[in-house]
């Protein structure tokens, strides 16, 4: 049988829901038989007593971890930019088990005199010197365990990538240093572009218009040109002019701290000492490296070298291994790899191609 339709809902059926729709305070049966709903009132309160009193905390908020997005991509530190390589380039030479690089330096002997028929000429000959340099090894290794291996795998990270790149950053770093400083400052003949034997002394730059400093940061666009100029004059000097500034090619090597001073413009603003550079001498690289800062007793330095001299490397680097792998071992859980290199650091083959000047 139907209830009435001005009955009211029963005060204990407010706040539910009957079939989908909500019930109030002012909803009566006669409402609710207009969308099709009826019964005893008695099934009705039976129907609605199926569902318990709420018991969950009112308005609990979404969990942060559901509201976290992990970026795909990680950022690694950096370190110093390991630039060797591109200012004395690299050669690859002897062996990993190697323990000196020897290299001849050879110099032709010998004077002419006039003809005579029954004089005797004199021979020519030559003398020869042995250089060497000594290789040092560096080792390094990664351990990845198994738990640890999948954990980080839940947060998108290559435990074995990383490590293994790691491995390769740390030995990278230690054949840069050997590179510029070399190995126990070359007390055991491993030297770098800093302290290499071969290398000619310091020239201090000249003084600004003041006679006040030599630093590049006082100097107008036509001292630090004139200070360039007169590194290149003395380089094809010292040479005996076996190297041309404007068809051969050379590097100016600047302190990372000095580098900017060459967008220093001329007084007309229309050039800057790298647009001199590169429209007066072409061949002419200009690199820059943190590594020639304060590298003369705290002064900031400039080197300018001929890249090669009677078709011969002015300097280069002796490097025997990049990163050789040694060996694995497999401990269960725990897997070890083991990796190493080898370098024999800079070594200045011909002086003469070279020259250093500080103060800048």
């Amino acid at each position: 049988m139907k209830v009435k339709s001005t009955t009211p809902i029963r005060q204990k059926f407010e706040g539910h829901q009957l079939y989908g729709y909500a019930v109030d305070k002012d909803t009566t049966w006669g409402t609710l038989d207009k969308f099709g709903i009826s019964g005893s009132e008695k099934a009705m309160k039976k129907a609605m007593d199926a569902f318990p009193e709420m018991f969950t905390t009112a308005s609990v908020s979404t969990p942060i971890q559901f509201l976290q997005f992990l970026a795909p991509q990680a950022i690694t530190q950096l370190t110093t930019k390991k630039d060797i390589d591109d200012l004395v380039g690299i050669a690859m030479t002897g062996t990993w088990a190697d323990e000196e690089i020897v290299q001849a330096i050879i110099e032709k002997l010998g004077n002419a005199k006039p003809y005579g028929d029954k004089a005797n000429p004199r021979l020519a000959s030559f003398n020869v010197n042995y250089e060497k340099r000594t290789i040092i090894r560096f080792e390094s290794a990664l351990e990845t365990g198994i738990l640890e291996d999948e954990r980080n795998a839940k947060a998108r990270i290559n435990t074995h990538s990383i490590k293994k790149e790691a491995v390769a950053e740390i030995l990278e770093i230690a054949r840069n240093m050997i590179g510029y400083f070399g190995y126990t400052n070359g007390e055991n003949k491993t030297y770098g572009l800093l302290n290499d034997p071969n290398l000619p002394n310091y020239v201090s730059v000249a003084t600004n218009a003041g006679n006040t400093s030599t630093n590049w940061k006082d100097k107008t666009f036509n001292e630090i040109t004139k200070d360039i100029i007169t590194a290149i004059s003395a380089l094809q000097v010292k040479s005996g002019n076996n190297w041309n500034p404007q068809t051969e090619g050379s590097i100016l090597a600047v302190s990372l701290s000095c580098y900017q001073y060459l967008n220093t413009l001329n007084s007309y603003g229309t050039m800057s000492v790298l647009d001199w550079i590169k429209k007066t001498y072409p061949q002419m690289e200009v690199k820059a490296s943190a590594f020639l800062d304060g590298a003369n007793a705290e002064a900031n330095v400039f080197y300018l070298y001929a890249k090669k001299l009677g078709g011969k490397d002015v300097i280069n680097q002796n490097v025997q291994d990049k990163m050789r792998f040694l060996g694995l071992f497999n401990g269960g859980k725990l897997v070890r790899e083991f990796y190493a290199n080898a370098t024999a650091g800079v070594f200045v083959l011909q002086p003469a191609g070279i020259v250093r000047y500080t103060g800048i």
